[in-house]
């Protein structure tokens, strides 16, 4: 028995250390599945707060959209009644314009009849400045070639004049100098002679 109650004794030793062995290794696997567990857990958080992320920004985008389609849908009835606008209104003007065209039309009618009787008076008028322009055009140009012949004869006038004084200043200034020469001459005559 005893030899039994040793074996039993080690037995439990075995036991116990295996079961202490067992534990340690339960606990360190328990702390890293804790961990696995916390990051997942973190994982999963991040996911959620991501996906009401997107979820938000989906919501925005939703409704951007149907404010753009609103616009689009009061942005094709304004242009309808731009259209509608335009049309009367090129209506109004086509209508504006033909009877400021039958106006026009009657107002020249009458103004042509007008001016036929005053273009008559006018014609009448015109022959009688243009025959006076006329006989005095040829009065100046009769006038103007007589004062040209009479410039010509004044310049020939002032030209032989001209001449004449020259000759004489020429003549009076080679007398002067012969006169002079004639002093000088003398005067060195008369020096030579005194010395």
């Amino acid at each position: 028995l005893e030899k039994h109650h040793a074996t039993l004794e080690e037995r439990l030793d075995y036991l116990e250390k295996a079961l202490g062995d067992s534990s340690d290794k339960h606990t360190r696997e328990l702390e890293v599945l804790k961990a696995a567990h916390q990051k997942v857990a973190a994982e999963h958080k991040s996911k959620e707060q991501s996906h009401g992320q997107v979820a938000d920004r989906l919501t925005q985008l939703q409704r951007e959209k149907e404010d753009l389609h609103a616009r689009h849908l009061s942005l094709g009835e304004r242009v309808d009644y731009l259209e509608k606008l335009l049309v009367e209104s090129a209506e109004k003007h086509t209508q504006e314009i033909e009877k400021f065209k039958a106006k026009h039309a009657k107002d020249l009618d009458a103004s042509a009849s007008k001016m036929q009787s005053h273009h008559a008076g006018l014609q009448e008028r015109l022959e009688y400045l243009e025959s006076k322009i006329g006989d005095s055009a040829a009065k100046f140009t009769k006038e103007l070639s007589n004062m040209h012949a009479k410039m010509q004869e004044l310049h020939g006038k002032l030209q032989d004049e001209k001449n004449h004084r020259e000759e004489k200043l020429l003549h009076i200034t080679g007398h002067i100098r012969d006169q002079v020469s004639g002093e000088q001459k003398t005067r060195e005559e008369q020096h030579a002679s005194i010395e």
